[in-house]
């Protein structure tokens, strides 16, 4: 129908999966958990990354016409886009938990989904993985740690290849838990919000309130820690990049579902494309 929600998964995102599909079917070759980097730690790096090319345009390739300005950014426009890319990355997370035992497994992953999530996630975690109340895991805070450039190897060379995963938690009460409200609840405050009371636009060049707004994001933390023992474990904090991909051929009947105003999904819609692209260039 001309409605119809679409999704367009690049040929190297269709490729992964193809080869995900033939290990699991063909050679019983199941995706090794939990995945490093796992699901909340790719969404998290995501929303960093994403922010930090909005903060600091300078790592694109310059235009001739711009190169003798310094760049100007308003703060205030930045704030409220990074808290829809952090709100859609959220619904991510919220829609696997929500949908991996129904839409996302194979049959053959069924028992080791039960075995993984039978206990609290910091059971699954150790110095050698991603639990971040271990210094330089998860919670980096290192200012080149997420420059867009400039991402640690770890995390940047796992992800689809390894079939590794790295997203949040899970919402046990209240209807926040509905992936539905997340994607509808976008936008109504603003996280990085309250760095200082300068103006809402700034040079890109030594503005306290670019600085401050910088410092937050590298400090920021995806999910709480107490994510790390809730029992069973979120399966975003077990699975990675690939099983993450899988949802994204189900995103359409699953936002299909939804009352979502045209012009909001549309929003959404946007922010996948910057996630898949972000996959991509992660793998």
């Amino acid at each position: 129908s001309d409605n119809e929600i679409k999704i367009e998964l690049s040929d190297i995102i269709k490729g992964f999966l193809d080869e995900d599909a033939r290990l699991v079917n063909e050679e019983n070759k199941l995706s090794k958990l939990p995945c490093t980097p796992n699901i909340v730690t790719i969404l998290g790096n995501f929303v960093k990354n994403w922010a930090m090319k909005q903060l600091i345009p300078g790592n694109e390739k310059p235009n001739r016409s711009q190169s003798t300005q310094p760049p100007v950014i308003d703060i205030d426009t930045i704030q409220r886009k990074l808290n829809l890319c952090k709100e859609v990355a959220d619904g991510l997370r919220i829609y696997f938990d929500f949908s991996v035992w129904a839409m996302l497994l194979y049959g053959k992953e069924r028992e080791q989904y039960k075995a993984i999530t039978s206990t609290a996630a910091s059971t699954h975690f150790n110095s050698n993985n991603e639990d971040p109340r271990i210094e330089g895991t998860n919670g980096e805070t290192q200012e080149d740690k997420y420059h867009p450039d400039n991402e640690s190897e770890r995390n940047r060379r796992k992800s689809l290849r390894s079939h590794k995963v790295s997203s949040g938690y899970e919402h046990t009460n209240g209807t926040s838990n509905k992936p539905s409200a997340i994607m509808q609840n976008s936008g109504q405050h603003l996280p990085f919000d309250g760095s200082n009371n300068a103006g809402s636009s700034d040079s890109l060049t030594n503005s306290p309130r670019h600085r401050a707004l910088i410092n937050h994001i590298q400090s920021w933390k995806f999910v709480p820690l107490s994510l790390y023992d809730k029992n069973p474990a979120p399966p975003s904090l077990v699975y990675g990049a690939v099983h993450l991909a899988r949802l994204f051929v189900k995103l359409p009947e699953l936002l299909s579902r939804t009352n979502m105003p045209e012009e909001k999904l549309e929003v959404v819609l946007e922010y996948f494309d910057y996630f898949l692209k972000y996959l991509e260039e992660h793998p």
